[in-house]
């Protein structure tokens, strides 16, 4: 996940609305961290290391609060060095090293400047060397237990199945007598497991417009559940497990365009719902944007054209 930068008009609202510090946008005063002063920097490690077993967040440094809500901004000025400086004391001294980590400065047009350190979704818990694991107590950081940090750990690591895509979406005519009246596809659909743990209980829902399926192709009819207005609903099990980067066909299906159908086609989508142990994911696509004929996208001027 990408976190937006921030901007001078950011800095400007917040200070104008008065914007309340939270753990996810803590505002600390420039005097938090001092290069090469060790307490400075223990206690600057040890926000970071909170932010990071958070997951996700920013800290602003130069930014004067009252009753943890910004006032004004302090008399600072950050620059490269600054940022140089911080991220490599990050990078030393928090393991396992913070890959989505971005530290920037904003000028303002007083001539000040705020350093911005931010964080996007994290994988595993963090640790401060020789120091521990931190978390949030309030606004303030505090050491995890140890039942905290075992269950971080278990936590993030997880499986995490994706949607990957759809294949042989290029469709197939029949002809009679030189013009074609059925175009068919043969789709395979693809899943993985993003994750960093195996998964063996997941299922998957394919919800297709019940006029375009051939339900005498066996590979997905057998999966046959149930009807849902206008739709086929296919729900398959999991077969095997997926480990960590496995990319697995989850199901093959036979769908058909004609002349009955055609409408169906052309405005209504397939869905797909994947269920597995850590949550569900959905997708919709719009059926004549992910399947073609003869490389071109079918439409209702194309009707005229194919039959």
């Amino acid at each position: 996940m990408n976190i937006e930068p921030y901007t001078k008009e950011h800095v400007e609202n917040w200070i104008k609305n008065k914007t309340k510090s939270t753990n996810k946008l803590l505002f600390l005063d420039s005097t938090i961290y001092q290069p090469g002063n060790e307490a400075k920097e223990k206690l600057f490690l040890q926000y970071i290391d909170a932010l990071a077993n958070q997951g996700s967040g920013s800290i602003v440094m130069g930014i004067k609060t009252f009753k943890q809500r910004a006032k004004e901004i302090g008399k600072n000025i950050f620059n490269s060095k600054d940022v140089f400086t911080i991220k490599t004391l990050i990078e030393t001294r928090i393991s396992p090293s913070i890959e989505n980590l971005s530290v920037y400065t904003i000028n303002t047009d007083s001539d000040k400047t705020v350093l911005v350190i931010t964080l996007c979704e994290s994988n595993m818990p963090y640790m401060i060397d020789n120091e521990g694991y931190y978390g949030w107590n309030g606004l303030k950081t505090r050491k995890l237990t140890e039942n905290e940090i075992r269950h971080l750990y278990l936590n993030h690591n997880k499986p995490q199945l994706e949607y990957v895509g759809v294949i042989n979406t290029q469709g197939i005519g029949l002809l009679e007598n030189g013009l074609t009246h059925t175009i068919q596809f043969y789709p395979k659909f693809l899943i993985r497991n993003a994750g960093n743990m195996p998964e063996k209980e997941y299922k998957v829902e394919f919800w297709f417009p019940s006029s375009i399926v051939d339900t005498t192709f066996s590979p997905i009819q057998d999966y046959f559940q149930r009807l849902e207005g206008p739709y086929s609903v296919y729900s398959i099990p999991s077969r095997t497990t997926l480990f960590q980067d496995e990319t697995f066909t989850i199901a093959e299906a036979k769908l058909m365009v004609t002349n009955d159908n055609m409408n169906d086609f052309l405005n209504l989508d397939f869905q797909i719902h994947i269920y597995y142990s850590h949550g569900k994911l959905s997708h919709s696509f719009k059926l004549n944007e992910t399947f073609n004929y003869q490389k071109k996208q079918i439409t209702q001027n194309s009707l005229k054209a194919i039959f």
